[in-house]
């Protein structure tokens, strides 16, 4: 997640906690209906494939929520190593230009391709 929705997020539920604070009814739809308490207060609609789930803490209970891990293996994917395994990529969309090095004396002849 990036800093910027990180950010965004923490403010949609900042305002939402501010207004379950102050007004009960508010609170127990928050608790009861999610998606439509969401609705009304910021007037969006979560997309059908989002679940929203709402806890209460207790004296004697505490939540913690972390957030989503990210993919950090630096691990290539099947077809990231075949295409690399061949010298060869897909630039066509990448913005690069695929440069030949060739290693070779100057004063050699034929040097290059």
């Amino acid at each position: 997640m990036s800093d910027s929705s990180t950010s965004d997020r923490h403010e949609v539920a900042s305002r939402l906690v501010a207004r379950a604070a102050s007004d009960a009814a508010f609170r127990r739809q928050l608790v009861d209906d999610p998606r439509a308490a969401v609705k009304d207060e910021l007037g969006v609609t979560l997309p059908a494939g989002v679940s929203v789930t709402v806890l209460q803490e207790s004296a004697d209970r505490l939540y913690l929520v972390l957030p989503a891990a990210e993919n950090t293996s630096s691990d290539l994917s099947d077809a990231e190593l075949s295409s690399v395994a061949g010298g060869t990529w897909d630039d066509s969309n990448s913005g690069w230009t695929q440069v030949n090095y060739y290693s070779c004396d100057s004063h050699d002849e034929g040097c290059g391709p």
